[in-house]
């Protein structure tokens, strides 16, 4: 996370109540608690996701992203 905002970028993250504190003294600019939203529901729009858990997926988060948008994801699929 440190270096993408070094490179100016603006940081979402996604993670449960208890790791709020700690992703933002990593330098999230907004955090989502995922027990309490679902952030694919959202109108908010990014250039990129990246999915460090795979628990999404390329359809949920496609709305969410910009017509150039990227999404990663650390999920190797069924047959990794």
């Amino acid at each position: 996370m440190v270096m993408v905002k070094y490179f100016g970028a603006n940081v979402t993250a996604v993670c449960n109540t208890k790791n709020i504190e700690l992703v933002k003294s990593l330098g999230a600019d907004r955090v989502i608690d995922y027990t309490k939203e679902d952030f694919t529901e959202e109108d908010q729009k990014y250039n990129f996701v990246f999915d460090t858990f795979g628990k999404s997926s390329v359809a949920k988060c496609k709305p969410l992203l910009y017509p150039d948008g990227l999404y990663i994801s650390s999920e190797l699929g069924y047959m990794s």
